[in-house]
């Protein structure tokens, strides 16, 4: 099976259709979207709030079951300010939405009964657009080196379909999202990949797990305790006390309610796997499987550019996937500019992989201080921190982890893994273990 990126972009809404700029892989498209008319309607109220900025369509929609009401997600992006919306929608947009999903090419989307094309559709929409105006575009100036690196996502224009570039130019022969060719941040992030070694992807060698220092007095480090500084005070306000187990979910699911969190109730335990998605994703996700329970994933977005089949395969599986940065640069070392784009280039990768909204966070060595916290915030992500480290990215052997795992009270752990060979081939064993002391392994939401 063969995975594609996928980006709705709303540019105009007119007479009870949407103009959508569709992007799959390294193309995009304009096409015509017909939406029922509460749809387009809430769609209509809301945009024009916020006239101006950039639309991103989620690809997901929820249902309330009390009321029995659908509703679907809108990110607006206006220079560094995101803003994600909810608004109302349909039964009909949810199935919509999922026949899109489901396509893999512009012809098989082209063929779906509510899309039309723009030369097709032309004549029969004569009147100015309701909302959404095209951004103007900005006078060609010379960028500094920091805004040269700090595009927007969607801040390039197209007609029906964009031209590739000549085969001569390297950059576009790597299968990469053209959002991620903005700016020199592009040739950074393929020079740091074709660095990569498949043996050494899945733990960065200079990195230790724990969080970094304080650097400076406005710094604030949402410092990950290990088992033994682990307070009860941290216990209390990480969690909340109603665990739930949605029916869609294939494997058991703890659904946390603060903001940033590290521990999780007595009687739970959450494997957590930073730096992939790698060549071990699939093995790891096919284990944990197998076993019934969720892996919690942290991927970076650097690493979801050459390993995207492994992202998707862990999602289609079931597990929880999030964000881990798109460089895993220490964001507190970034410039505000500079930690906006990489926040919001993670964020649209996986989003436009997995087709649905990112709601968790990792910091890449548990840094935050204010700037981060600031951009999570504007994301409305949850921060997963971490109890319990086995360090597991330095062990000689499968029997290191082990032997962590029987050592300290699981209970209430949240473990910080990371995808290499060790770790695979010690995770039957370690599930095997959290079992007989009757522990519930869960994904975190």
């Amino acid at each position: 099976m063969s995975y594609t990126f996928k980006l709705l972009e709303l540019v105009e809404l007119n007479q009870g259709y949407a103009k959508i700029r569709l992007t799959i892989d390294q193309n995009e498209k304009l096409i015509w979207f017909e939406l029922d008319d509460q749809t387009y309607q809430s769609l209509k109220d809301h945009t024009t709030s916020l006239e101006g900025s950039l639309w991103r369509l989620s690809f997901t929609s929820k249902r309330d079951p009390f009321t029995d009401t659908y509703t679907s997600t809108l990110t607006a992006v206006d220079g560094s300010f995101q803003r994600k919306v909810d608004f109302v929608c349909s039964k009909s947009y949810q199935t919509q939405l999922e026949e899109i999903k489901g396509t893999e090419n512009f012809k098989q989307v082209e063929q779906l009964s509510f899309i039309h094309l723009p030369e097709d559709f032309a004549q029969s929409i004569n009147d100015q657009p309701d909302t959404v105006p095209e951004p103007e575009e900005e006078p060609q100036q010379k960028k500094t080196s920091d805004e040269s690196q700090t595009s927007n996502w969607a801040s390039f224009k197209v007609d029906d379909v964009v031209e590739e570039k000549p085969e001569s130019d390297w950059l576009n022969q790597v299968k990469f999202p053209k959002i991620f060719r903005n700016g020199l941040l592009a040739g950074v992030a393929l020079a740091v990949l074709l660095a990569f070694s498949s043996e050494h992807f899945a733990a960065f060698e200079n990195e230790n797990s724990e969080p970094v220092a304080n650097q400076d007095d406005e710094t604030l480090v949402l410092d990950a305790h290990s088992e033994d500084e682990e307070s009860d005070e941290v216990e209390e306000r990480s969690v909340s006390e109603n665990s739930t187990e949605e029916k869609d979910d294939p494997f058991p699911m703890y659904e946390v309610e603060s903001n940033h969190f590290y521990s999780l109730p007595e009687g739970y335990v959450a494997l957590t796997f930073d730096d992939g998605p790698s060549v071990f994703t699939k093995d790891i996700a096919g284990v944990l499987a197998d076993y019934g329970v969720a892996g919690t994933f942290f991927f970076v977005g650097q690493h979801v550019e050459k390993y995207p089949e492994a992202a998707a395969f862990a999602e289609d599986l079931g597990h929880v996937i999030g964000s881990h940065s798109h460089s895993h640069d220490n964001l507190n070392q970034l410039t505000p500019k500079l930690l906006q784009n990489d926040m919001l280039e993670a964020l649209t990768g996986l989003e436009g992989l997995v087709g649905r909204q990112v709601e968790l966070f990792r910091p890449p060595f548990g840094a935050i201080n204010q700037d981060v916290q600031e951009v999570i915030q504007q994301h409305d992500l949850k921060t997963v921190m971490w109890n319990r480290d086995p360090r597991d990215w330095k062990a000689n052997n499968e029997t290191d982890i082990i032997n962590y795992f029987k050592s300290v009270d699981p209970s209430g752990g949240i473990y910080i893994l990371h995808e290499n060979k060790h770790t695979l081939n010690a995770l039957p064993e370690i599930l095997d273990y959290l079992e007989s002391q009757g522990l519930q392994v869960v994904g975190i939401k």
